[in-house]
Parts: C-alpha cells; structure tokens; sequence
C-alpha cells in the first residue's frame, strides 16, 4: 500500500488529500464531526432550513481502500498524532487541515449532526419570525447572506451594515463590491457603513470568522515552506486554512493545495507550489443574481448570469456530493 499518511481535519483540503492519495498510500483521515459540512450553502440554508440535510454528507463513500477514523486530534508531533480518550495513530506523513472556524451556521462545531440542526433550524426559525433583520458585516458571507434573506423573504426588512467603507474590502477589484452593492439596493435592502441597527428584531452577527490551529499550539495559520512541510517538524504538513502560505483562505484554493501536496508525496512533482497570482470570488445574493471577480487580468467583474451559472443555482451542492463518493443528496 506504501506510506501511511495520517489527514488531520475532514474539510475541503483534507478530504481532496484523501480522495487524491486513496489507492496509493494507507490514508487515515481523522474527523472529529460525523459528517461533512458543506457551508459554501450556509447562506442559503440559513434562509431556507430545509436546505440543511444537503449540506451534510455522510463520510462512509469518500475513500475505497483508506478509512475514516472519529476522533478529535489534540497534538500532532513527528510520526503520529494523539487525541483525546488516550487515541494515538502513527503515520510516515502527518497533514493538518483543520480549517477555519466561524459562527452558526456558517461552520459547524458540534460533533453530531442532529445537535447542529436542531440548532441550525432554531436559527432559521428566529430569521423566518423577525419582521426586521440586521446584518453586521461586509464581507462575502455577510452579502451573500443579505442576497439569500431578501430573496426569500422579499417583504421583509432588511438592512447590512458594514463596518468598513465599502462591500467586500479584500477583493482585487473594487467593482465587484459596488456591483453587489447596487444588486442588493435593488432589492430594497438597505445598506450602510458604520451604522447601528435600525428597527431589527433580530441582529445577525456575520463576521468573527478566524484561524487557529491548536494540535500545532498555533494562534494563527502555521508558517509552512513550498512544499507545505512545517519547519520544526519531519514529516509534518499544514493546508487549507491552517497553512500560511501566501493564499487567503477559501475552498477551492485548499482543494488546490491539496492536489498539489498529493502529488509531492506520491513523488509525481518537486518544485515548489506556486500561489495563484488572481483569485476568483463569485457572490450570488440567491439563486438568479449575483457578481464574480473571475481569474484573469485586471481581475473583470461579471453579473448575475455567470454568478448563476458558476455557482448560484446549486452552490457546488451536487458537485460536493459526487466528490464525496456520490449519493442522493438527502440523507436525513
């Protein structure tokens, strides 16, 4: 079977490194959640609770020959890891992608899935009552979660109130926030900077996201080399949001990095990774409109058919399935 390689975290990196190495190296990704979360549909479940059951696909098809091991990893060392309840497994190659983490329901800290819908629906039950909504953010969470409410629930008060100047303040090209902007005022939404909340029964904080990596005593995302390794440690990986490595964090660039870490460890590549220079963000407000940056010079912003097409219609829900072994997309 060759080497063991020890997955520590089952997000978008963790099960792309898995799924990549399946067949050619003895892959054991430790999880500490029974399923996977999809949040990339967040948003719009938090609109829509029905949503939800689709955002949570089970483990049980991701790998043929590997396994998946329910544990929680608390330290992670040269040639193994230890979890809590006295869990121990050795590997030749450890990799960290533990991810991100974020208020509910944008990620998921519960360990079992009934626990996280019942308070995943609670919270879309508050949204559906509240005859007005405040959203406290300006970043791709807090405008996609504005487009999802006020498609929805179009009669209902809506306001997101940024803390900075403008909408989305870490995309390359301005116009993409001020094209969201002006989709989201048409929608009647109201839209300010550095307001306070006006009239809500229900404010929703979305933002606080952040990064952590505590099985590698890291505050913050673990410095690692062109290869991923972590100084200090032989044999010892980070990717995905864990890794500091000169990419923001967002899904498709773990998945990138995943692919390209499996390849270094089957011995298939030996240069350095390379970060992507231009990053694309497509921000639907709903299933029909939206606005994306794509990856080419001078990074061109494009409306709400492109948005539709490349992400809005199902938000990579069947996509995330099939790359998980498959199923019919419901399993509650």
């Amino acid at each position: 079977m060759g080497k063991r390689v020890v997955i520590v975290g089952g997000g978008y990196a963790g099960v792309t490194l898995a799924g990549e190495l399946d067949g050619a190296c003895d892959v054991v990704l430790v999880e500490r959640k029974d399923r996977f979360y999809h949040n990339v549909g967040a948003m719009r479940a938090y609109a829509d609770a029905s949503l939800y059951p689709r955002l949570l696909i089970p483990y049980d098809r991701l790998l043929r020959r590997g396994r998946v091991v329910f544990e929680e990893v608390v330290s992670v060392e040269t040639g193994g890891v230890k979890g809590t309840g006295g869990f121990a497994m050795e590997g030749d190659a450890i990799v960290v992608a533990t991810g991100s983490r974020h208020v509910m329901p944008f990620k998921n800290s519960f360990r079992e899935s009934a626990a996280f819908l019942a308070e995943a629906e609670g919270l879309s039950a508050e949204l559906a009552a509240a005859s007005g909504v405040t959203i406290f953010g300006d970043g791709p969470v807090a405008v996609e979660l504005a487009g999802e409410v006020s498609w929805r629930y179009p009669k209902k008060r809506l306001q997101l109130v940024g803390a900075g100047e403008r909408l989305l303040p870490g995309a390359g090209n301005p116009r993409l926030g001020e094209k969201l902007l002006g989709l989201l005022r048409g929608r009647g939404v109201i839209v300010e900077f550095g307001g306070t909340p006006s009239n809500a029964d229900l404010v929703i904080q979305a933002f606080g996201g952040g990064i952590s990596v505590p099985c590698l005593g890291a505050a913050g995302r673990v410095p690692v080399d062109g290869h991923f390794r972590v100084a200090g440690l032989d044999g010892v990986y980070a990717i995905g949001d864990a890794a500091d490595c000169g990419e923001p964090p967002l899904t498709f660039l773990a998945r990138r990095q995943a692919r390209y870490l499996a390849r270094y460890l089957m011995g298939g590549v030996t240069g350095v990774y390379k970060p992507a220079g231009r990053v694309a963000m497509a921000v639907p407000l709903g299933p029909k409109i939206g606005a994306t940056q794509l990856p080419l010079p001078g990074l061109p912003v494009v409306g709400s058919f492109v948005t539709s097409w490349l992400k809005g219609r199902d938000l990579f829900i069947r996509k995330n399935w099939d790359l998980m072994g498959g199923g019919n997309g419901s399993t509650f």
